[in-house]
C-alpha cells in the first residue's frame, strides 16, 4: 500500500545495499538504465523507502533507503524482494517465461554491518537427526495427492505470498478430509477435530490471506510472516503424521490443542 509521506513521521533512516540475482541466471538480462523509485508501507508495519534497482547481466543490485520507527533487516529483505519481483514479472512477460528473484546479502552502508540470507529459515530448523527421511514415510507421503499439494504450497510460501500460500496448504488440508455432500463448514470441523486445533488457529493465519485472495495488498512484518510459517509448519507436521498413521484421529494427549486468539476482519 503506497501512501502519501507525512513530514516528521519517521525517526530513523537507515541506508541499505541489497544484492542478488535473477534465476534462473542461464538468462543473462541486463537493464539499460537504472529503476528508481520511492513507496511508503502503512499496514502491519509502516515505513519509507527510496529504491534504486540495477541490474547487469543477471546481477542484482539494489540501494535503498528506509526511514521508519523500528524496522528489521528481514522486513526490508522481503520489501526488496517484492520489488525486485516486480521487474520480474515484466521480464517473464517480455520473454515469455517464468523467472524469479534471490536476494543474496545485504550491507548497510557507512557501517560494517552485514547480512546473508541462507536458504533455510532460522524458525524452522529441526533437531538433529530431524532432517533425514525415512523410504517408508517418504514413499507414504508421495503417494497421497493432498500431502503432495501441501508442501508444494508450503515451499511457496517460504518464497512469496506466505499468507496466500500457507492458508491454501491448509485449505488443501481441509478439502481431503471433506466428507462426499458435506459443507465447508462440516470439513473444517472435522479437520479441526482430526489435528486438534480450534478455529482461531487457523484464522490468524487467514487473515493474512484474504485481501490477497480478492486481489489487495496486505503487509506483514518479518515476525509476523516468522509467526506464520511456524504455525502452519505445525499444521503440516500434523497433517503428515496423521496421513502416515492411516488417518486416523491424532492423539490428544501427545498432540495438545492448538490455541488462536480471535482476529478482527482483515
Amino acid at each position: 500500500m503506497i501512501l502519501p509521506h507525512e513530514k516528521g513521521k519517521y525517526v530513523k533512516t537507515e541506508r541499505w545495499t541489497f544484492f542478488g540475482k535473477i534465476v534462473p541466471d542461464r538468462v543473462p538480462i541486463t537493464l539499460g538504465m537504472p529503476i528508481e523509485g520511492e513507496a511508503e508501507v502503512n499496514d502491519a508495519y509502516s515505513f519509507r523507502c527510496v529504491f534504486r534497482i540495477s541490474l547487469h547481466l543477471g546481477q542484482l543490485v539494489v540501494d535503498t533507503t528506509f526511514t521508519s520507527n523500528e524496522l528489521d533487516v528481514a522486513t526490508m529483505r522481503n520489501f526488496v524482494v517484492e520489488q525486485s519481483q516486480h521487474l520480474t514479472g515484466l521480464i517473464g512477460y517480455k520473454f515469455g517465461g517464468v523467472f524469479d528473484v534471490d536476494i543474496i546479502s545485504a550491507s548497510k552502508q557507512d557501517t560494517n554491518e552485514w547480512h546473508i540470507f541462507g536458504n533455510e529459515w532460522s524458525c524452522l530448523k529441526r533437531q538433529q537427526g530431524q532432517s533425514s527421511i525415512d523410504g517408508e514415510v517418504a514413499r507414504i507421503i508421495l503417494e497421497d495427492h493432498a500431502c503432495n499439494l501441501v508442501l508444494s504450497d508450503f515451499q511457496r510460501a517460504l518464497r512469496e505470498d506466505t499468507g496466500f500460500y500457507c492458508y491454501r496448504a491448509i485449505e488443501v488440508m481441509m478439502q481431503s478430509e471433506r466428507a462426499q455432500k458435506s459443507t465447508d463448514s462440516d470439513a473444517w470441523k472435522n479437520l479441526r477435530s482430526l489435528l486438534n486445533f480450534n478455529k482461531e488457529f487457523a484464522t490468524r493465519i487467514k487473515h493474512f490471506a484474504d485481501p490477497v485472495r480478492h486481489g489487495k495488498a496486505k503487509g506483514m512484518s518479518g515476525q509476523e510472516r516468522e509467526e506464520i510459517i511456524m504455525s502452519t509448519d505445525q499444521l503440516i507436521g500434523r497433517f503428515l503424521d496423521f496421513v502416515i498413521g492411516g488417518r486416523k484421529p491424532l492423539d490428544q494427549n501427545k498432540y495438545p490443542m492448538l490455541s488462536g486468539k480471535p482476529q478482527e476482519d482483515p
